[in-house]
This record gives structure tokens, C-alpha cells and sequence, in this order.
């Protein structure tokens, strides 16, 4: 018995070593529409792809976010403390320090969670404004990209969050990793009886980086959403961002793995096309944040792969594709060498 054991033993020590706990998997309902994608081949053409064996994973830890300076914002504004049962429902009890102030007489409504890490701040909106005589928006320069995001790092400053809370690898000023939107609105100018569209604002969606990756954000979990009038003003700020701790290096998806995973339709996509080619043009690994509503004690990570139609139906058009980037996520029949 003790020579079997002196044999099997180091086998069983090895497998413990190589096996990797457990982490829980992104919701069917995060990663996007169950789309197919009809296509004969896949092209890969994603450029800056490095290939990663491994990438870290995070849990949520507690850690409370210092949120001083927009209580007392609040206070200096002349806001009054509000406290009911949506807020005890939303924000977590007062005792975990969660407050919320409201402005009975016109605009201004603050809520925020420390213990949740989660803030709203709303000053005004992007569609009030003044109109001239012919009812057409009044409007000021819509702030450049620069600009935009110099408002933005003005107010973590005022409010003492620490924007390398934000990831940091992206295309806009400062490397931060920005989905932007403008707001518009339309009618008819009454003078010439033409359409009209005019741009009055701008939504930064700032995401938050996580183990060093940036967050696939969900609903207000998980980035900083800030919303810019013309003019720069600044009307609203919300968002939440859960505290991480890396608990190790996992095992992750390939090229090929990926691209087997796609003529096997184990993805989400939002969009059902029919096209000769697939061209992917980026992938990019992010860490998934549920919404601030979702419990969550992992962050998962998933590709997200951006991708060109070539020939057919959906010539010309774009896709945003969707894959559990973990191989301990993966069916094994949809990986190029099964493991």
C-alpha cells in the first residue's frame, strides 16, 4: 500500500496544482442576444492581437469607497437628506454609511452607497435649454474629446475618486477607455419647413479597469457614466465600481479556440447576418461587472470581437460578438484541442 501510494501520490499533488477553483460564469442575459451568424469562412485581421495562455481573475472584496466630498457637495448646495424605502431598498442601510439628498424646489438629486460603491449625481439635463423665437435650441460648442474628458477629471478631483479606478489602456485623452454617445434632438425649423438635428450633448461611459483589464460593463456597474450639455456643463454622474482582489492567473481561450467557437455558433452576437466572410478586426479581453442590482463574487472574463461582413446579405456591415474567454467556461467540443 505504501509503494502504490509513494507512486500516485505525486500524480494526485500535480492535478491539484494544475486545476484551477471554480468561477462562476457570465449570465446568459449579459452576454447579448443568442444570434446566428451565417458566414463561410473567418478571417482574422485583429490588429494589436497578442496571444495570452493566461490572463488574472478577481473576486469582489469589500471595500468602501470614500464618498465624503459628495456629501459634501450636496450640503453646499443647499440639498435636503432624503431617506425612504427605495432608498434603504437601493443604496443598503444608513448605518453602512449610504446617503441620499434631494432639491424639493427644482433640480438636483444625489444618491450614493460607500459600502456598495455606487454614486448618482444629477445636476441638470442635456435636453433643458433655452430655444430661440423660431423654437430652435439655443446651443454652445459641443465640448472636443479633450474637452469632454478634462470635465470628466475635474470632477473625480472635486470629488476625490481616484480616476486610476478607470482603466487606462484605451484610445481616448489620458488612455482612458471610453463608449461615447451623443445626444440629439429633431423637428422641423419653421422657417423653411426643412428637418433639423442638432447634437446637445455628450454621454462618456468610462470604464472602470479591473486586474488591469478594462470592465465589460453592465448597466451602471462597472464604469462612470458622465453626461456633457453644450457648453460643458456637466449634468449628471453615476456609476458603480466594485472593489477587486486578483486571486490567480486562469487559463484562457486561443485564435483558434475562438475561431473554432464560431463555426461551431457557440457565441452571442446582436445581430443575425448572413455573409461570405467574418473578418474579425479586434478582440479584446475584458472582466465582466454585473449591473449594481446583480450579486456577483467573481469577474469573469470574456472576449468581446468586433467584427467586418465581407460578401453576401450583410456586406459592409458590422458585429459585436461576444465569447466566455475561460477554458474552464468552454463546452470542450467547441475547442480547437480539447483538453
Amino acid at each position: 500500500m505504501k509503494r502504490i501510494l509513494f507512486h500516485i501520490l505525486p500524480v494526485i499533488i500535480t492535478f491539484l496544482e494544475a486545476s484551477e477553483p471554480p468561477i462562476e460564469e457570465i449570465p446568459v442575459s449579459a452576454l447579448g442576444r443568442k444570434k446566428s451568424i451565417h458566414f463561410k469562412d473567418v478571417e482574422w485581421e485583429a490588429v494589436g492581437w497578442i496571444e495570452r495562455k493566461t490572463a488574472p481573475v478577481c473576486e469582489v472584496i469589500q471595500k468602501p469607497l470614500n464618498l465624503d466630498k459628495l456629501k459634501e457637495l450636496s450640503e453646499t448646495m443647499g440639498l435636503i437628506a432624503n431617506w425612504g424605502d427605495y432608498q434603504e431598498r437601493t443604496l443598503g442601510p444608513r448605518s453602512t454609511g449610504s446617503f441620499s439628498y434631494t432639491n424639493p424646489k427644482g433640480r438636483g438629486t444625489v444618491r450614493a452607497s460607500p459600502h456598495r460603491r455606487y454614486l448618482f449625481l444629477a445636476l441638470s439635463s442635456i435636453y433643458e435649454g433655452g430655444v430661440d423665437e423660431n423654437q430652435m435650441r439655443i446651443l454652445e460648442p459641443i465640448p472636443s474629446k479633450e474637452e469632454a474628458i478634462a470635465i470628466c477629471r475635474k470632477w473625480l478631483a472635486d470629488l476625490d475618486i481616484d480616476e486610476d479606478l478607470l482603466d487606462r489602456t484605451g484610445s481616448w485623452p489620458g488612455g482612458f477607455t471610453v463608449d461615447a454617445r451623443a445626444h440629439t434632438i429633431s423637428g422641423t425649423d419653421q422657417r423653411t419647413g426643412q428637418p433639423y438635428e442638432q447634437t446637445i450633448g455628450l454621454s462618456l461611459r468610462l470604464a472602470q479597469s479591473i486586474g488591469g483589464l478594462p470592465a465589460f460593463w453592465s448597466g451602471d456597474g462597472g464604469n462612470l457614466l458622465f453626461d456633457i450639455a453644450d457648453g460643458g456643463e456637466l449634468c449628471q454622474i453615476s456609476g458603480q465600481l466594485r472593489a477587486w482582489k486578483k486571486i490567480g492567473e486562469f487559463e484562457l481561450l486561443g485564435k483558434e479556440d475562438l475561431i473554432q467557437s464560431l463555426e461551431n455558433g457557440y457565441y452571442w452576437g446582436n445581430e443575425s447576418l448572413t455573409c461570405t466572410t467574418l473578418v474579425i478586426e479586434k478582440a479584446s479581453l475584458l472582466a465582466y461587472h454585473a449591473d449594481s442590482r446583480g450579486a456577483q463574487k467573481h469577474f469573469p472574463l470574456i472576449y468581446l470581437l468586433e467584427a467586418f461582413c465581407s460578401g453576401g446579405q450583410a456586406d459592409g456591415m458590422r458585429v459585436n460578438i461576444t465569447i466566455p474567454a475561460l477554458i474552464q467556461h468552454m463546452p470542450r467540443e467547441h475547442l480547437a484541442d480539447p483538453r
